[in-house]
């Protein structure tokens, strides 16, 4: 006790005499941590007097029992008191006065989760001790309303920070960094049987894989496809994003096998069904068979023989067969079909208007349906037609039967086409002398008379008077768009005075550039084109002459060559 006497009479430079009390001064509290921007009292046991020191310097003034002290300017000092009672001062043990020890204010995600999750999944934030009091949390610099606790629950993507009071310090607050929360999309997969190479695989799109079998991670199973060496229950878990991925339900697998000393194949490997019909699939003998269809196996198909409808078309088949105990996949077969457009018919000669007795038509059956043909009309067989293609010529409703080449035993019927040949009377001439006309049989909507080839202009009644001799041949024309020709007739002259010996013949017919003439008399010859209309008036005045034609267009024109008693109306051809 002397020697430390002696120590603090150097230090405080008091009286060694001072040092002989007999009493022991005490500051309380023994520590103080103070936190920031805060104060506090050290407290002396009760004495005379006091003198407080800081860092072993007095403190001028501070004379009291008590001494108020503040983080600013008095954390991280040691304080003392000398205490005096009856003239003996002592020197209390000194008391260190520290800040208060808070670390930063920190979100974390609980459990050591990832700040990425799955859409659906939840994630705990959490702040760290001390800061436990009046707690207010935020997501996006929104406050979130009724959150006070130090454990914020969340399911929303957002960017989450904190403001707290620490419980040690209930008036000092800190803001925690924001803490950016991830809630990603993601897709339960599911799990595909690949009979024909006995892997399994997922089809749901992923940043990475990974499987397991029997809960037991599989290494390096990390891409869609998996190729089990146990049988067992496999799940795959579709990895999206750091902490975000999803589960599939367990696919139990049970053909995982040893190699075996026998490959069973099936035949035919190249199967291709004709419509509505059935076939057969082989393998091998064995002691069991199991047969699949797209990788799923078929009920109760047990036997080295599958038989297949064409509404298997489409599909691949595998066989498992067990030959002394060891069981082994064949490959896939896809089983095909043929499939054909429906039969139809091509119609010729239809062309846009009217068909009319007398004319006919050609149906062709299209080219893929080429075996055992048979037309019908209006539900009857047409005896001994055949082929491929059937002219027609009467009205009734038309359709063909037939086969395709591949698949003789499969037949179509086309749909039914209906034609109507409308009524075309074939009109005939008949000659009346004695009021010198000609005359149809038949009644018509327009009527068109021709003389040696040319139309002759301005006739188109029913009865006519011929005025040349010719061959006459009308057109009839019927209001439902049909029109025949009659058989020609050839009308001589009757009633011309047989010494009148007026003519004009023009030469050559046809013509290019300019005809010739030589006649018997004078008169006026009129140029009519193919309708009747009047091209040019020339008067003849020689027996013989030139009649140019070079500004005329190719084509039929009737030169009408009149005199005083007679007429001649003479269709010649321009040509250029």
């Amino acid at each position: 006790m002397k020697s430390l006497l002696v120590i603090i009479t150097v230090i405080l430079g008091l009286n060694p005499a001072f040092g002989q009390c007999s009493f022991d001064p005490l500051v309380s509290p023994s520590s103080l941590s103070l936190c920031p921007n805060s104060s506090d009292t050290l407290w002396s046991t009760p004495a005379n007097s006091y003198l407080w020191y800081k860092n072993n310097n007095p403190i001028l003034d501070a004379t009291n029992q008590f001494l108020v002290v503040n983080q600013a300017q008095d954390a991280g000092s040691n304080f003392l008191v000398v205490a005096t009672i009856g003239g003996c001062s002592e020197p209390s043990p000194s008391v260190l006065v520290s800040n208060a020890a808070l670390p930063p204010l920190v979100i974390s995600v609980a459990d050591s989760l990832s700040s990425n999750a799955c859409q659906g999944d939840l994630r705990s934030l959490v702040l760290n001790e001390p800061y436990n009091n009046n707690i207010l949390w935020f997501r996006d610099g929104v406050q979130l309303g009724g959150q006070s606790n130090d454990t914020l629950t969340v399911s929303q993507t957002g960017l989450y920070s904190s403001i707290a009071f620490a419980e040690n310090c209930p008036s000092y607050s800190q803001t925690a960094s924001a803490l950016q929360i991830t809630f990603s999309n993601a897709t339960t997969p599911s799990i595909i049987f690949n009979s024909g190479t006995l892997t399994l695989s997922t089809p749901t799109p992923a940043s990475s894989y990974a499987w397991y079998i029997d809960g037991n991670l599989i290494i390096d199973s990390n891409s869609q496809t998996f190729l089990p060496q146990q049988n067992g229950e496999v799940t795959v878990e579709a990895i999206y994003n750091e902490g975000c991925s999803r589960f599939s339900l367990p696919y139990s697998y049970s053909s995982f096998t040893a190699n075996c000393d026998h490959d069973p194949i099936i035949t035919p490997n190249d199967l291709i069904l004709c419509p509505n019909a059935s076939d057969t699939l082989f393998t091998q003998a064995g002691d069991a068979h199991q047969w699949f269809k797209d990788g799923n196996a078929l009920i109760n198909e047990n036997d080295s023989f599958l038989v297949i409808s064409s509404l298997d078309a489409g599909s691949e088949f595998s066989v498992e067969t067990t030959l002394g105990g060891c069981t082994e996949m064949s490959p896939e077969v896809l089983v095909d079909g043929w499939a054909f457009l429906p039969i139809f018919v091509i119609t010729e000669g239809l062309g846009s208007g009217s068909l009319c007795e007398g004319d006919t038509l050609t149906l062709t059956v299209s080219s893929t349906f080429s075996e055992n043909i048979r037309w019908s009309r209006d539900g009857n067989l047409i005896e001994g037609e055949n082929s491929g293609s059937l002219i027609i010529f009467e009205s009734g409703t038309y359709s063909v039967t037939a086969a395709t080449e591949v698949c003789p035993s499969y037949e179509e019927t086309s749909l039914n086409l209906d034609y109507n040949f409308l009524p075309n009377p074939v009109p005939v001439l008949t000659y009346y002398p004695v009021s010198n006309t000609l005359g149809v049989d038949v009644e018509a909507s327009n009527y068109t008379w021709s003389v040696d080839g040319g139309i002759f202009p301005g006739l188109s009644t029913q009865v006519i008077t011929p005025t040349i001799e010719g061959t006459y041949v009308v057109q009839t024309s019927y209001s439902n768009g049909c029109s025949n020709v009659s058989e020609p007739y050839f009308y001589s002259t009757v009633g011309v005075d047989e010494t009148d010996t007026s003519y004009l013949k023009v030469f050559p017919n046809p013509g290019k550039g300019q005809f010739f003439y030589s006649g018997s008399s004078k008169g006026q010859l009129n140029i009519l084109d193919i309708s009747g209309r009047l091209i040019r008036t020339i008067q003849i005045q020689s027996e013989s002459g030139i009649i140019s034609t070079s500004d005329l267009s190719e084509g039929i024109y009737y030169f009408d060559f009149q005199t005083n008693n007679s007429r001649q109306l003479t269709p010649v051809v321009v040509l250029k």
